[in-house]
């Protein structure tokens, strides 16, 4: 089973401790909107908010050990609008000192992986990070198996 939750704050507090017993999640945030504001709060950047709650789910006493499937997806857009709208413009990334994509992704990714207060080798075999386009199929299709195998792996390794 798969439950999309959804991330406006007034649900979250409905949902978030409901999960007990759960095989992997999937985190998705749009690697597009590290220069946007929230439709709820206007003053709150998107990305920063995004990781604000992959930081709370994480550290949630019953997903410390639940594999992580990250998605940091619109990487087409994300990719279109960095020669117009600069990562490091954005107050809350002026620490951003890249210039391509490919940094752009490293950057936001380890902003995500930052989010983990337990010691490296309590999580870096438990979280897989995957940059997504939803509207290319093969590439969706790929890192669905890929998710795939990894709740399988995990699930077999509980057994072992």
């Amino acid at each position: 089973e798969i439950y999309d939750v959804g991330g406006q704050r007034s649900e979250r507090k409905k949902w978030l401790p409901l999960f007990d017993e759960v095989t992997a999640i999937i985190f998705v945030a749009a690697l597009s909107e590290y220069d946007q504001k929230l439709q709820e709060d206007p003053r709150m950047n998107r990305m920063m908010e995004a990781i604000g709650l992959f930081k709370t789910v994480i550290t949630q006493e019953s997903f410390l050990k639940t594999p992580i499937l990250l998605f940091l997806n619109k990487k087409d857009l994300f990719e279109d609008k960095l020669s117009s709208s600069k990562i490091q413009d954005q107050i809350e990334f002026k620490d951003y000192s890249g210039d391509s994509y490919e940094e752009g992704t490293e950057y936001f990714e380890q902003k995500f992986v930052d989010c983990f207060d337990t010691p490296r080798e309590d999580w870096e075999e438990r979280i897989f990070v995957h940059s997504t386009e939803a509207t290319d199929t093969q590439n969706v299709e790929f890192v669905w198996d890929a998710c795939k195998n990894i709740i399988m792996e995990q699930m077999f390794s509980d057994f072992l």
